[in-house]
């Protein structure tokens, strides 16, 4: 299909599973999206910290899932466990629209979404602290917005509700010499993208994009150059800054 990313190749790193979103908008808009999972989502080490507090669930004033990862882990524990989602916190906030929409299909309804995604933002906009929150995040993610939202007042309580492992190494060394761009999702694939490429990095002309802050502070962190963060940190702004990057917005 032409359009204006006609010709250009995007290497997309999301688990088999939740890669036709952005595999789809990319070639809807000319490029080939070439779809090599770096990361498989795994249980955490441990569910006794998630258990406990899914038990205590009630007593919590928010619940702030950060990921679709999450909903979906959390979701199927509580199944796997006998859990009501009747007791979730009644107020229930989700970070992006995918986070979002997934919890709507479990029929939880969401109260509140950031204007963006970033941790500072959350906790600058997390309405009526003091409140008791439960936040639910990967076992890799970093503490920042644990932090911040205990610098506002919040009482926080974190829980993993999933790991992360890198898959495919060979595939995505291959990748490397056949694409033009790499799409990084989250903080999470970034880290698996490095760890998967190894010695091997990408070349001076391949355009790392970034969705957010969170993922090019991890970029950052691992010795990675981004080319370009999204302005809208979502896989629909991801492709619009690839269009920008390419000139042919």
């Amino acid at each position: 299909m032409s359009g204006p990313l006609d010709g250009i190749r995007v290497l997309v790193l999301r688990p088999e599973h939740q890669a036709g979103e952005l595999a789809r908008r990319l070639e809807a808009e000319g490029a080939t999206a070439v779809v090599v999972p770096a990361i498989r989502i795994v249980p955490p080490k441990s569910w006794t910290k998630a258990d406990e507090a899914i038990t205590r669930a009630p007593n919590f004033d928010w619940v702030i899932f950060t990921s679709v990862n999450g909903v979906e882990s959390i979701m199927a524990r509580m199944e796997e466990t006998g859990s009501d989602l009747a007791t979730l916190p009644e107020r229930v906030g989700a970070i992006g629209p995918g986070t979002r929409r997934a919890l709507e299909s479990h029929g939880v309804a969401v109260e509140w979404m950031p204007s963006s995604y970033t941790s500072v933002r959350v906790a600058d906009e997390l309405p009526d602290p003091p409140a008791r929150v439960l936040l639910v995040r990967a076992d890799i993610a970093t503490t920042d917005m644990d932090e911040s939202l205990k610098a506002r007042g919040f009482d926080v309580t974190r829980i993993d509700a999933y790991g992360t492992e890198v898959c495919n190494v060979d595939l995505v060394h291959k990748a490397l010499d056949e694409v033009e761009a790499v799409a990084l999702t989250s903080a999470s694939i970034a880290r698996s993208f490095v760890e998967a490429c190894n010695d091997k990095r990408p070349g001076p002309g391949t355009v790392i994009c970034s969705i957010g802050p969170a993922t090019s502070a991890q970029c950052r962190k691992l010795g990675l150059a981004v080319t370009t963060e999204a302005t809208a940190h979502d896989i629909a702004g991801l492709v619009e800054a690839l269009k920008s990057w390419f000139g042919r917005a």
